[in-house]
């Protein structure tokens, strides 16, 4: 690999070094015969740099360019050093894992297992290049239109061409790095929240306190906090996205906004850090150019290749909120967070900065720990009572009676009878109205409407209790692990993946796959579950979130935090419901043991591992180590382990193919690296050297076990 620091001074030493790696990497790949329709659309592009690459240097060398616009490149190119040199330690990497001497051992289809031909190397590869290559396209046109007015301007003296081409370089240059520093924090998607919540609220509701007094007190005082805070399930989230609603519509032209959801579902939405990237991200949006702050901090970080601290994101977003501008930011779901106390430590701490045109609303339940750092310096908080809600509760009610397919063609007499009962017994609670809605639906005629009227249960436990003892007996065991896969999962899960989880026999020593235990329609899960799960859509991420039946993507979760709070409480445990009583240790052996198993079953060098025939794969293949190093010394899952590292030669390469990995990574290697302590030792025990690299003596990123374990 050349040496950066050798080409690092001029452009001409990048462009030198670009052309040579371009090459190099055409040259490695047609060394390959039959790559592949992939490989040969990824060499076409590569090639076409080169070519760009190769037209750069002698325009750069032209009598008579624009002094302005030559430095303009020059710079343009010195920005793309990063890139080339990325590519040149690719060019290393991929010699390093399938060197020459391999090519007459391997098949055409036994390639796709390394590293140089699997799809995300040569995706990667080719979104690298086609980035480098629009940079590099727009300095070439800029050179060549201005060799052109070169000539022009001898007899017409014009020089609005050269003008035009620098403004085009730079605005493209600036515009990139703008994207770059704006997506250099990858907060999470505050709006999903905001969306779900938005489909949750009836017109009208929350009204009482748009029109309130403490609102319009928020609205319009500097330096303004609001804490609204009430019981489990009394509808904040939904009170939070109409004011904001409220705000957009007030303020969205003129001031800047703001706002975060907390979630227990997400685990990206947990924690303070990724709190403020994300109001440091929203807020700079909103402005005309990029804030200089975040500039300086991303600057200060090696232009993004490092993350910032908590401290310096809260300098920055002081920095950022302290200009002429109004800003609202509204907070939801405190209690959510992992993190309570650096949460609330950092809420007073923007409060003490005392900016004038900052307004802050944050909503929660009125926990006490809360409460005890509030109390100094929150003056004005709401407690959404059973009164102030109650007329919001009635008017779900009504309209969900009014719009909902099945209830709105009953009697009228019969929804009357069902908006008192359930008006009069929700003491406050959305979430116990929509729970008893959704058992309605189950009744046939009237008089099992008037009994489940008659019966209603008294709160949300008792709710969630009669929820679970109404499964029927051969759903139970799967519904109790669609329970600890969503309440412990490490990223969200899809309909798909949950329902793909069942197909292991937990019964069997050890567990095993089983595809007669495959459900036909994986939504026969939502059913299964009822009032206790909930489905919403969701863009994909690099995680996936897998497609299924026709194209949508439907991420499952809990419906609400009150109920893994009521699954990992003692109030369960100790209660008729407690088969279904979890914690994170039986949790997290469930999850390792579906995971492994799942994987053993790709056992033959082509077993099918795309997403769509196996929706679980990923999942399986990239977390299940986050599950396992709890649960390790459990013997299912030692003994799966042990299967997949040292019984199943075809499943383990698979797996590592899966997760994106180098093929030749040894397993006394993997498990120091993925921290599993007692496998390594027992690998060890069984003879695994400590010392040794990898097959043809490819070690991993680390070198060998002992390296990975430090």
């Amino acid at each position: 690999m050349a040496d950066p620091l050798s080409v690092g001074g001029s452009a001409v030493g990048i462009i030198s070094l670009g052309i040579a790696v371009c090459d190099g990497l055409v040259r490695y790949y047609r060394s390959w015969k039959d790559c592949g329709g992939d490989v040969e659309a990824m060499l076409e592009s590569i090639e076409s740099l080169m070519g760009s690459f190769q037209c750069l240097g002698p325009c750069l060398e032209s009598d008579g360019l624009n002094k302005d616009l030559v430095k303009q490149v020059e710079a343009s190119i010195k920005l793309s050093r990063n890139r080339v040199e990325s590519l040149d330690r690719e060019l290393e990497k991929l010699k390093r894992e399938a060197n020459p001497n391999m090519r007459q051992k391997i098949h055409f289809q036994s390639r796709r297992l390394l590293y140089p031909f699997k799809q995300d190397t040569i995706r990667g590869l080719g979104e690298r290049v086609s980035s480098l290559k629009g940079n590099v396209s727009i300095a070439l046109e800029a050179l060549q239109l201005d060799t052109s007015e070169v000539i022009l301007m001898e007899t017409r003296g014009v020089g609005d061409s050269v003008n035009a081409a620098v403004d085009l370089l730079a605005k493209a240059e600036k515009d990139e790095r703008k994207r770059a520093i704006l997506n250099w924090l990858n907060p999470p998607d505050p709006y999903s929240n905001y969306n779900a919540a938005c489909k949750q609220r009836e017109k009208d509701t929350g009204t009482w306190f748009l029109k309130g007094h403490e609102y319009a007190t928020w609205r319009d005082t500097s330096n303004s906090i609001l804490w609204l805070h009430g019981i489990p399930g009394c509808g904040k989230t939904v009170l939070s996205s109409t004011v904001l609603k409220d705000v957009f519509q007030r303020y969205q032209h003129t001031s800047r906004i703001a706002f975060f959801y907390f979630s227990f579902n997400d685990k990206g939405k947990q924690s303070t850090h990724m709190l403020l990237a994300s109001l440091i991200k929203q807020l700079s949006t909103q402005c005309p150019t990029t804030p200089k702050a975040l500039i300086d901090l991303y600057s200060c970080h090696n232009d993004g290749q490092q993350l910032p601290t908590t401290d310096e994101l809260m300098e920055t977003l002081r920095i950022i909120i302290g200009d002429t501008h109004q800003t609202y930011i509204i907070l939801d779901a405190l209690d959510e967070c992992e993190e309570w106390e650096d949460l609330l430590e950092n809420i007073e701490e923007i409060f003490r900065w005392n900016i004038a045109n900052l307004h802050l609303l944050v909503t929660s339940r009125r926990e006490k720990m809360i409460e005890d750092v509030f109390e100094d310096f929150v003056k004005t908080q709401v407690c959404l009572q059973n009164k102030l809600v109650d007329g919001d509760i009635r008017l779900h009610i009504h309209q969900q009676l009014l719009i909902d397919r099945k209830l709105r063609r009953w009697p009228s007499e019969t929804k009357k009878e069902i908006e008192e009962a359930l008006a009069n017994g929700a003491n406050g609670m959305f979430r116990w109205a929509a729970c008893q809605l959704d058992e309605l639906r189950t009744c046939r005629t009237p008089n099992s409407v008037r009994n489940a009227l008659n019966t209603l249960p008294k709160d949300l436990d008792d709710t969630y209790e009669r929820i679970l003892l109404n499964i029927p007996e051969n759903g139970r065991q799967d519904v109790l692990t669609i329970l600890k896969w969503l309440a412990f999962s490490t990223c969200p899960v899809s309909v798909s993946e949950v329902a793909e989880a069942l197909t292991i026999d937990l019964g069997h020593q050890p567990p095993l796959f089983d595809s007669t235990r495959r459900y036909f329609d994986p939504r026969d899960i939502l059913e299964l579950c009822s009032s206790l799960v909930t489905v919403s859509r969701k863009e994909s991420d690099e995680e996936g979130f897998f497609e299924y039946l026709g194209n949508v993507e439907a991420r499952l979760s809990l419906a609400h935090f009150s109920v893994k709070e009521y699954l990992v409480s003692d109030r369960i445990k100790y209660g008729k419901a407690s088969e279904y009583s979890i914690n994170k240790i039986c949790a997290d052996q469930c999850i390792t043991e579906c995971c492994l198993a799942y994987l053993l079953q790709f056992n033959t060098p082509d077993a099918p591992t795309t997403r769509r025939k196996s929706p679980l794969i990923r999942y399986a293949a990239c977390r299940w180590s986050y599950h396992a190093r709890v649960v390790e010394d459990k013997v299912n899952v030692m003994r799966l382990i042990m299967d997949l590292f040292l019984l199943n030669r075809n499943a383990y390469r698979n797996w590592l193919c899966n997760r994106r990995i180098s093929e030749f990574l040894l397993p006394l290697y993997l498990a120091s690296d993925l921290g599993l302590v007692n496998i390594a030792k027992t690998l060890i025990v069984q003879g695994a050297e400590v010392n040794a690299q990898a097959e043809f003596n490819q070690g991993g990123y680390y070198g060998n076990a002992l390296q990975a374990a430090s």
